[in-house]
């Protein structure tokens, strides 16, 4: 059974080289309670295989890090073919049985042709739910002397928790998008509502008035014509959004930026389409071939937030 497990994972990582968007999928269903099949457990036995527990099938992978103190957990997984201009997106189901909130991290490395690691591995964390399976979803951009990538599992040093993952998917893919459904702070994700996305990202006004998408280096749009997405709203409130694009020109004085307004006066799902010729421009942005950053904002801008306010954000994308 291992050595045919081991096969499909090679010829998932052959699809991933030729960018077909291959998956790694892992419920930690085979192998040893500590070296469960595609997974190198190193922390001492915190992380180990439990059938105590599971979201789906009959095993999941349980985190016992009761000390605060030290390196916290670490569960790696096998390393998989990456090429730069590709995106790494990895999710999956964790169970918090006790501890803190928001107790463990879900990170994407990258290593060269010489096997070093590039940079710092960066992650995503999300505030969980004791008595409940909450998603957590995190994508990289590969970066341009990467050659492989791998998940790494880690509970923060200064952190407690018993808890459970599960049901993790990895994919590779092309990057036609400048944003995913990662990387919103001020939002959560919302797997119950979504459509293009594998899941939602939910603002709620009367929690933050912000919601941001930084990129790790400017992006550039300029062969896009317009920007489009999907919103759920729980209720019409009358209140609106402003959808800022930055683009900083270090010549100007002030913040340098695109925008447009959007009004919540819906319910349900409703589509929004802008021509990026169309958007305000405030003082003297650099051009759209230099975005850092997507910006919510439900104050300033001449508006009034109203406290009610709930949208889901889904598949917001640029279109020619």
């Amino acid at each position: 059974m291992k050595a045919i497990l081991r096969l499909l994972f090679v010829l998932a990582l052959m699809g991933v080289a030729d960018g077909r968007g291959a998956a790694f999928l892992s419920g930690f269903e085979d192998g040893q309670a500590s070296s469960p099949d595609g997974w190198y457990l190193r922390d001492n036995g915190m992380s180990m295989v439990t059938g105590d527990l599971a979201r789906g099938g009959r095993r999941s992978l349980r985190i016992a890090d009761r000390d605060g103190t030290k390196l916290g957990s670490s569960a790696y997984s096998e390393e998989m073919v990456v090429k730069p201009g590709q995106r790494v997106r990895v999710s999956a189901w964790c169970y918090l049985e006790s501890g803190d909130l928001n107790p463990l991290g879900m990170y994407v490395v990258f290593f060269d042709r010489a096997g070093k690691r590039i940079g710092e591995p960066s992650g995503h964390r999300t505030p969980l739910t004791k008595g409940e399976w909450r998603l957590m979803i995190s994508s990289r951009v590969v970066p341009k002397s990467a050659v492989s990538a791998q998940i790494w599992f880690h509970s923060f040093n200064a952190a407690k928790m018993i808890g459970y993952i599960d049901d993790v998917a990895v994919e590779v893919e092309r990057i036609d998008q400048p944003l995913d459904v990662t990387g919103w702070s001020g939002g959560v994700l919302d797997p119950n509502r979504s459509r293009n996305w594998p899941a939602g990202v939910r603002w709620n006004h009367g929690e933050t008035l912000a919601m941001d998408n930084i990129f790790e280096s400017p992006v550039d749009c300029s062969r896009f014509t317009k920007v489009a997405f999907s919103a759920f709203s729980e209720r019409a409130t009358g209140s609106s959004f402003v959808m800022v694009f930055a683009s900083e020109n270090e010549e100007t004085e002030g913040p340098d930026y695109y925008s447009v307004k959007v009004p919540v006066d819906f319910t349900g799902w409703k589509e929004f389409a802008f021509a990026l010729d169309e958007l305000r421009t405030s003082r003297q942005p650099k051009g759209w071939n230099f975005i850092q950053s997507v910006k919510m904002r439900a104050n300033g801008y001449s508006q009034t937030p109203d406290p009610r306010t709930e949208l889901v954000f889904d598949g917001v994308r640029f279109e020619r």
